[in-house]
């Protein structure tokens, strides 16, 4: 499922309201690093102008590098699931636009 919304921000610049959209794209792609799915991530990036990208079932484990996951353009957050048990699957990834300001909070 791949939800997108653009959000409103509102600011004033002198005596002039401006409008800006910043556009979130949220998707469930069971695995990151299999198939095809960066390019098609890349394909709606392009198509709907995203700026934040929330990602879940990312498959990520210790030994999948952040460049194997890497989208040009965006800051990469990541937190892969623990493998306890030998369980599979799980991880979650947040993609910012580098022209946003971001900052991980490890809380």
């Amino acid at each position: 499922m791949t939800t997108l919304h653009s959000l409103h921000k509102h600011s004033i610049c002198g005596s002039t309201a401006k409008l800006q959209y910043t556009n979130v794209l949220y998707t469930n792609v069971r695995s990151l690093t299999r198939g095809a799915k960066r390019d098609e991530l890349k394909m709606l990036i392009d198509n709907h102008e995203i700026d934040i990208i929330g990602i879940s079932e990312t498959c990520g484990k210790a030994d999948i590098l952040d460049i194997e996951m890497e989208i040009p353009g965006f800051k990469l957050y990541r937190k892969d699931r623990a493998t306890i048990n030998n369980k599979k699957g799980g991880g979650v990834a947040l993609y910012v636009k580098n022209k946003l300001q971001s900052l991980e909070c490890n809380d």
